[in-house]
């Protein structure tokens, strides 16, 4: 199995996870970022939860984003990307003050901009973008937290988008290598 498609794996195992552990126990939340507060309220000693996944999702996310678009003009995207996200992990206090919560909501638009961008230009899966969102649009509506969870299922969104991508992408690269290694030997 490739590293870049394992170390994806693992990132999403981590993502995942999380989430559902969180949605199980809290609900749907407002945001994922909310999740911070969620953890705290229950018991303070897991505040760590949140930015550990964060930065540990993203960290072993970058390597097989940046190597997946090398070679492409718009290879910074997947590092702004994953820069963005751990910057929403080592910031999740953004509740405590102005700096924190404009820094925080900063890095989050930065994150999903960039990732959504990734998918579009770099991978050239738009469809992919566009797909997701219908099914969370059609989650969000079944189970009522369109006007409560919002930014959460957009967020989720872009995590989908750019999982779905990154998975798709490196079996499209590893194939087309083994395939061009095979016609030039």
């Amino acid at each position: 199995m490739d590293w870049r498609l394992v170390l994806t794996l693992i990132a999403f195992a981590i993502y995942f996870v999380y989430n559902a552990i969180a949605v199980c126990r809290f609900g749907a939340p407002k945001s994922l970022s909310m999740t911070y507060y969620n953890f705290q309220e229950l018991n303070p000693k897991l505040k760590w939860c949140f930015p550990v996944m964060m930065c540990l999702m993203a960290g072993l996310l970058m390597p097989a984003w940046i190597d997946l678009s090398e070679g492409h003009n718009l290879q910074f995207m997947s590092f702004f990307a994953a820069i963005g996200i751990i910057l929403v992990g080592m910031i999740p206090n953004f509740k405590d003050g102005r700096m924190e919560k404009g820094m925080h909501t900063g890095a989050a638009i930065f994150a999903a901009l960039f990732a959504i961008l990734w998918v579009c230009l770099v991978a050239n899966m738009w469809y992919v973008v566009l797909i997701w969102l219908i099914l969370l649009v059609a989650v969000m509506i079944c189970t009522g937290t369109v006007k409560s969870s919002y930014i959460y299922w957009f967020e989720t969104v872009a995590f989908a988008c750019t999982f779905t991508s990154i998975i798709s992408f490196n079996s499209y690269s590893t194939s087309t290598l083994s395939t061009i290694q095979k016609v030039s030997s």
